[in-house]
This record gives structure tokens, sequence and C-alpha cells, in this order.
């Protein structure tokens, strides 16, 4: 029952128990008024269902503070706190200020209602950013769970300053109390930055690093103070750091970036190398190689690295499904967050792919690929946006999730509102996999294109690539990239899932442009196939060139022009695998084989569309050896198509294309 002594029209009451993390709404909609509508000051609420929310319950904790009774060391900042435990980590706790809190040689005392995080392991303290010109050294923190009754100390004996001791805001404080048999220790990371070598590679940004490991992360911390260098981030140049946190002991991933500030913000990061002074700490990579700015790459300014020595990135396609209702699309910013059985990324900013303007539009599938380090089995994700911008209400179908190299395949259905203004409000969803497809008649191929190094070699035509095998044949692949690919004397790498058609025979690549930016010179081709365990192996045993004897390689050697107008102006050529990177294999010899097509005696029997023959590749008949106008009426034309040896031929497929 709900009343109120005074006159007011109610609209809703929220009843929150943070206990069991749950928060109810009970509609209203109604005066509580002696002399309005029907003069009550009283009503029973029914909750709607529909708006109940549950959040990950909650346990009351009581906060205390302790200011060094030293001069100066007042402050009066806002001072945040993020308690690490066993299970996980709080949200940003912030103790509430005024006049006389954080005061030299006084004990502050605070509430704080506190995810359930297990045993306590250490206390990060920080200031917040807009008090850069604040100072205040802190003696101690004690804190008591209050449904246990367990209490914890964290000592500190330290400035948080801009001014004082390193110059730092930012302290972590290992845990003392019951459950902890020996605290864990406060070490220093010294972070090496290597900018790499490339034109504007330097940035005026403000840098930021979060170091992850098995017991927890850094928090977010600006790379601010060079051990080497007055101006930090130049172009081919080594900067160090020091980072000083609770041990974190095996480190898994950074996460690394800038703010985009500056007049020259873009930044090319080639790795970053963290280390200890202590020898028994092996350091550890994180190869980047990448552009960090808002006009380059892939316009991403934060980045997720996993170490390189011992976490391999492994590439997630991902196609998200707007629904066909109206006004579905959204121009709010969307992000994705995938939670695996081994780890969980940060949340993925769903930005524009491929120069495509406008994302998530009514009854549009968007395709995204990102190469993550593996997450194992994925388990769940979270999906919403910002809620941001004008029509940011979006109805999402369905996401599906395509991981080639552990042939999987996730689908998750959604079939709702992403919108503050339709069902229950939410702009952020969590999911679970609707269905599981482990796609095992799939294996992933390796392809990497070699353009030769010839004037005008390269091409900006759309090449694709058809694999013969032993049992069968791939569709044409196309051999799509983020950046400009087939360039003069450049190497290209695709990867790529496709049928387990056996033993690779040959293959099929070219294209079918017939621009003036079209002509390419190709000089050679290698493919890794990738077997499983019920993959055939490849008679052609020395065609096998790697140390991993679960991977075939095979090459094939072309050094010849596709265009209209050079070489055989061929656009498209079948190509034989080699004993090595450099001849023809000899067991199998290219041949000439010449078509005689007679067209009949009929009336219109002649046509000028574009006739195909495949002799089981496809090639276009052409040119006749005999006529200038090909399949006229009661003519015989002669054409010349090279190819493999097929042996005895058992069947052909003519056809034409319906035009001319």
């Amino acid at each position: 029952m709900f009343g109120l002594d005074c006159k007011s029209i109610t609209t809703v009451k929220i009843v929150e128990c943070p206990s069991t993390g749950i928060k109810q709404t009970f509609p209203c909609n109604n005066w509580l008024a002696y002399d309005q509508g029907d003069k009550r000051i009283e009503r029973r609420l029914k909750e709607d269902i529909s708006l109940r929310k549950i959040y990950p319950p909650t346990t009351p904790w009581h906060i205390w503070v302790y200011t060094s009774d030293k001069k100066g060391a007042s402050t009066n900042a806002q001072a945040i706190l993020a308690l690490y435990g066993s299970n996980g980590k709080s949200r940003d706790i912030k103790l509430e200020r005024n006049s006389d809190t954080f005061q030299q040689g006084h004990c502050d005392q605070f509430e704080a209602d506190i995810y359930d995080i297990g045993v306590p392991s250490k206390l990060r303290v920080s200031l917040h950013k807009e008090s850069l010109s604040a100072s205040w050294h802190l003696d101690r923190i004690e804190m008591k769970n209050l449904k246990t009754h367990q209490q914890y100390t964290f000592h500190c004996g330290r400035w948080l300053s801009k001014t004082e001791d390193d110059k730092q805001i930012i302290r972590e404080l290992p845990a003392e109390g019951p459950g902890i048999s020996r605290s864990l220790p406060v070490v220093q990371y010294i972070v090496d930055v290597y900018t790499g070598n490339q034109t504007g590679a330097g940035t005026d940004a403000n840098v930021f690093i979060n170091i992850y490991g098995d017991y927890g992360d850094t928090g977010v911390r600006l790379l601010e103070y060079s051990l080497q260098n007055k101006d930090k981030f130049e172009k081919n140049q080594v900067d160090s750091f020091i980072i000083e946190a609770v041990f974190l002991k095996q480190i898994r991933k950074i996460q690394i970036g800038h703010d985009g500030t500056g007049k020259h913000s873009g930044w090319f990061l080639n790795k970053v190398v963290i280390r200890q002074d202590d020898q028994h700490f092996e350091p550890v990579t994180f190869i980047c190689n990448r552009w960090f700015g808002v006009d380059k790459d892939d316009r991403q300014i934060v980045r997720e690295l996993p170490p390189t020595q011992n976490l391999n990135k492994i590439t997630y396609n991902i196609k998200i499904k707007t629904g066909d209702v109206l006004q579905a699309g959204t121009d709010a910013d969307v992000h994705l967050k995938i939670f695996g059985e081994k780890d969980s990324t940060d949340k993925i900013p769903l930005t524009t792919i491929n120069n495509k303007k406008a994302l998530f539009e009514c009854g549009s599938i968007d395709n995204f690929t990102f190469e993550l380090y593996d997450l194992g089995k994925i388990e769940h994700i979270l999906i919403g946006h910002n809620g941001k911008k004008f029509g940011a209400g979006w109805f999402l179908d369905w996401i599906e999730i395509d991981i080639p190299i552990r042939q999987e395949h996730y689908r998750f259905n959604c079939h709702r509102w992403l919108d503050k203004k339709e069902g229950d409000g939410k702009i952020e969803l969590d999911l679970t996999p609707s269905d599981i497809i482990k796609k095992s008649n799939l294996i992933p191929y390796e392809i990497t294109v070699f353009t030769g190094d010839k004037a005008g070699a390269g091409t900006d035509a759309k090449v694709f690539i058809q694999i013969y095998g032993l049992y069968g044949r791939t569709e044409e692949i196309p051999l799509k990239s983020k950046s400009d690919s087939f360039e003069r004397n450049s190497i290209d790498k695709f990867k790529i899932e496709a049928p387990d058609i056996g033993p690779i025979e040959k293959i099929r690549i070219g294209h079918h442009s017939e621009n003036s930016r079209a002509a390419w010179y190709l000089e050679k081709v290698l493919i890794q196939r990738y077997l499983n365990t019920k993959s055939d192996r490849s008679k052609y045993l020395n065609q096998i060139n790697t140390s991993d004897s679960n991977i075939e390689e095979y090459w094939f050697i072309c050094r010849q022009w596709f265009d209209k107008d050079q070489g055989d102006k061929q656009t498209i050529r079948e190509l034989l695998p080699t004993y090595d990177n450099s001849d023809i294999s000899s067991n199998r010899k290219e041949l000439i084989y010449l078509v005689h097509v007679f067209t009949g005696d009929k009336s219109g029997a002649g046509t000028d569309s574009k006739v195909f023959l495949t002799i089981y590749g496809e090639r276009q008949l052409i040119k006749s050896k005999t006529n200038n106008n090909p399949f006229e009426r009661k003519q015989e034309d002669i054409f010349e198509i090279k190819a493999p040896s097929l042996g005895k031929l058992t069947k052909i497929k003519i056809r034409h294309d319906n035009k001319g």
C-alpha cells in the first residue's frame, strides 16, 4: 500500500533490494489527492513484471578512510575505490565528499553495496581525473563485510599527487585479513612502447594502457612520464614507463590506445614489451603493427592485444541482422562483448566497415571480421548501444558468430527492441546461443598471393580463386581484405574456410574485370591446407614444406599477365602444383585443347552472346582461330584452350550469358 499526505500525482514507484539484486517497478499514473480524480490518497500498486530488472546481488560494507597526520595531507578531491577479490572486482565506488572529508589526521566513514567479490586481494584507490591539482596523503583504508563481519586492512602511507612522490594519483593496496595467508606484493612493471617507423607514426594524443593478468588488472593508466624522452611516442622511438601495481601473476592481455586529442593524434604502434627488474619474470611481448587513428586503418584508437608468444589470434566473422519492422534501424553506437570459456573481450565498437557509411539499417545484414585471441567455446554475448543520436532505438533480429579455425558457428536470436521507449527500455542485452553448429566438413586454408615486380603489375580488379582436389572443388572464393591488395611486388595473405576436397590437384585463379586498371601480373601462389584427423594426405609428399605435420603446402608458379591486352589475353588461368616454389611439377603437363564448335544451319542459329565451355574449370570462348565473328549460322569456329591434362574426357558443359 502506498500513500501521501500531500496533493500529488504519482507515475511510478521503484523498489530496489541490493541484497537480492532485484529492482521492481510499480506503475501508478493516478492522483493521490482529496480533490482530484477519485479523491483517494492511498492505493495498492501491482508490479509490472516486464519492467523487473535483475542485477548481481550486493553485500553491504562499512569503510573507514584514514588520512595521514602529515602537513598538507588533506584533500577536497573525489576519491574512487575498486575492490578486487577471488570472485572478480567491484564497480567503481565513489566516496561522497564534503568540506569535512579527508582532513589531516581524520577518519571518514562510508557505506557501500558491493558485488560478491569473494576474499579480497587488493584495493585500488584513485583521485578523480579532474582533481589533477589536488594532493592527498592516505595512511590506510579498512573495510568490513557487514554480512560476514570480516574486516580487512589496506595499508598505503603514500601520496596520491601530481606534484609529490612519483606523481601518481592511483595506488594499489594489498589486502590483509581473514582468509589471506600471505598478501600479494606490490611490483613495478616496466612498459616499453615501440612507435613505428612509418611516416606520421608519432602521436600527440594521451596514450593509456590497462594490463590484465590472472589476479585482475591494473586499471586504465596514463603513460605520462617516459624514462628516456621528453617528447613521447615519436616516430621510431622507444618509450619506457613504470606502472606500480599489485602482482598480476601471468599477464594475459593488454588494452592500449589514446584519446584522439592533439593536432597529430594518429599513431602507429609497433609493439609493447612488459618486463620487471626481477630476472625470474620473463618479458611479455605484444606485437601490434597497426594504426590507431580515426582516419587510418579500421579507424580504431583502442586495441586489445594478446601476448605474442602464447595466445594466437584467430578470425571471428560476425553477422548482425537488423529487423524488418518500421524504423528498426539505429544511428547509435553499437557494441559487442563476447564471453568464452577461456576469457572474454572488452566491449568491441561495431563501427564503419569497408567504408560503408550506414550500418544497422532496417532489414540489413552487417558483416564484421575481427582478429581476436582464442576465447574457447562461446558461452554468451553482450550486445547493445549507447542510446545516443536521434533514432537510437534498434530492433535486433539475430547475431551469428562464425569461427573458421574452430569450425564453430553460433547463432543468437533476439527478435526484440533495444530502445528506452519500447518494452522494458533496455538498450543492452545478454544473449546465450540459440544454436551451435560444429562444421566438421570444413577445414581452414591459408592462401598467400605474390604479385610480380613489373611496371603495372598491381590490379584493382576483384580477384577470385577456385581450388580443385581429389574429391571435388570449392566455389569461386573472392580474395578480399581490409587493405589494398595485389599491389606491385606485394604479398597478400587470406584465411578462408572451405570444404575438405582432399589433396589439392590444381587451382583456377583470375578476375572477370575488363577495365583499364584490371591488368595483373601474378608471380606465384602458396596454399596451406590445414588437415583435420579425417583428411587424406597428399601423395606428393615432396610438396610439403613445413615443420607442422598437420599442414600441407602447395606452390603454384604462374609468372604471367592476367589482362585482355597483354600476353595471351587471358584473365583466368588454371595452375598446377609444383614440387617446390620454382618449377612446375612434371607429373602433370599442361596441354593445348582445340575445341571445334559447329553452329547449326537454322534461321537465327547464330549468337552474339559470350559462350562458355566447361571441360570437367570454366573457360570463355573468345578468340576464334577461324573467324572474326564467332558463332554465326552454319559456321565452324576453332578455339585453343590451355589446361592441365584431364585424362579421358567424359563430359562437357556449354552455355552463354544470354546477352548481345
